[in-house]
């Protein structure tokens, strides 16, 4: 099974796979007490929610970078976005279940020397069959897409990715024209600021007005 939660992946097919999957479902159940009554009874009071509970062990090449990732895993990935699970068979096309309004209220950590087990904690709303969200991205983990508007007379721009990448990506962009036309401009990626978070790119020339927008595209 795969796992994302804001489009995010946690444990799939490009990553370690999920072990020890939990699945409870609940629902708010209210108790009455009655006046002499032989027992007390229940009433459901709906605002029903769903649990998932999993781990995913991974394993790294030395260990500082096991350390490193054990220290800021939970601080970069996403906290809050639907849920979506992938129930297909192995080697079949994804089949998405997406569970709304998802949180990650916790996410433990075990580091065992160049070993660390994540532990995701999971909540949200009833499970629907929604499928894939609107216009994925291709292998979501893998890639970051971006379109960012340059400032008017700029001679770099800085380009921060919406989340973080596993590693540092091959990156390449280009400046897109204003459909009225105007001056061609090019862009050079400095390679000293690329990271897993983003990027710096300097441009051949200031742009001459504020429509103008790199396109980029990193991948790992």
């Amino acid at each position: 099974m795969q796992f994302k939660i804001a489009n995010t992946l946690l444990a799939g097919i490009e990553l370690q796979a999920a072990f020890n999957i939990r699945i409870n479902g609940q629902i708010v159940v209210q108790p009455v007490d009655a006046i002499r009554a032989l027992a007390r009874t229940f009433h459901l009071r709906d605002n029903q929610q769903t649990t998932i509970d999993f781990s995913v062990s991974r394993v790294f090449d030395d260990l500082r970078a096991a350390r490193r990732f054990s220290m800021f895993h939970y601080s970069a990935v996403p906290k809050s976005g639907d849920i979506l699970v992938d129930v297909a068979n192995p080697g079949d096309a994804a089949e998405w279940i997406t569970v709304p309004g998802g949180k990650m209220p916790s996410c433990g950590l075990a580091l065992n020397g160049l070993g660390v087990v994540c532990t995701y904690n999971l909540v949200g709303g009833i499970p629907t069959d929604g499928g894939p969200p609107g216009d994925p991205e291709p292998y979501d983990d893998m890639i970051r897409r971006n379109k960012t508007a340059i400032a008017n007379g700029a001679r770099t721009v800085s380009v921060v990715f919406g989340s973080t990448l596993p590693s540092t990506p091959f990156v390449t962009c280009t400046v897109l024209m204003p459909s009225a036309g105007g001056a061609k401009i090019s862009a050079t990626v400095i390679e000293d600021s690329i990271t897993n978070n983003g990027f710096t790119a300097e441009l051949s020339g200031p742009v001459p007005n504020g429509n103008y927008k790199l396109s980029s595209i990193a991948i790992v």
